[in-house]
């Protein structure tokens, strides 16, 4: 659903974004420092924000499927608040 609600916004007929405090790529930025450890944290490149509970938290995940790395990250913040693997080999 992401990639329709993306091309929904890139043709003006979407949603309009969310505003954030941060940009996508400060976003990105953030998650690769907090993966740094981890065999995938190189590969995180694509960011999207969405509210939860009221709060902007920013999506960072890569652009590949199968098991992956995803970063949730607090927009006002700045805070890491989880990093999971999702998805199946």
């Amino acid at each position: 659903m992401a990639v329709f609600d993306f091309l929904a916004r890139l043709l003006g007929k979407g949603p309009q974004p969310t505003p954030t405090r941060l940009s996508s790529d400060e976003a990105i930025a953030i998650a690769r420092r907090a993966a740094a450890d981890d065999p995938q944290g190189d590969l995180l490149t694509i960011a999207h924000a969405e509210q939860r509970s009221g709060n902007t938290i920013w999506i960072v995940s890569p652009a590949v499927m199968g098991r992956h790395l995803v970063v949730s990250i607090d927009d006002a913040t700045g805070e890491v608040l989880e990093k999971k693997h999702v998805g199946t080999r």
